[in-house]
């Protein structure tokens, strides 16, 4: 259930708007809301959502780099061997 989140919706609607490069930390303490206020916000948008967890790097890695590439049809993306975040975001630039 998603209820009285609104102030925190326009802010990152606000955010999102700008035009130049923006980036927000939503923090807070645990079971309070954070990934489904971010899954509301991110309704009707285009996106990709990664939940970063305490696996390694390494892991981390290929996983948010399949997602990019599914996100983005992308099957070269797929087929390639990335070892960085860095790396990921400059292929998607």
């Amino acid at each position: 259930m998603f209820v009285n989140r609104k102030k925190e919706l326009k802010v990152l609607e606000d955010e999102y708007n700008k035009q130049e490069f923006r980036f927000c930390v939503i923090y807070g303490r645990r079971r309070v809301g954070k990934t489904t206020l971010i899954k509301e916000f991110l309704k009707n948008k285009e996106h990709i959502y990664f939940l970063a967890t305490l696996e390694s790097e390494k892991i981390l890695i290929e996983k948010f780099k399949n997602i990019v590439a599914e996100s983005l049809n992308d099957e070269f993306l797929k087929d390639i061997k990335i070892d960085s975040f860095e790396a990921i975001f400059r292929y998607i630039v």
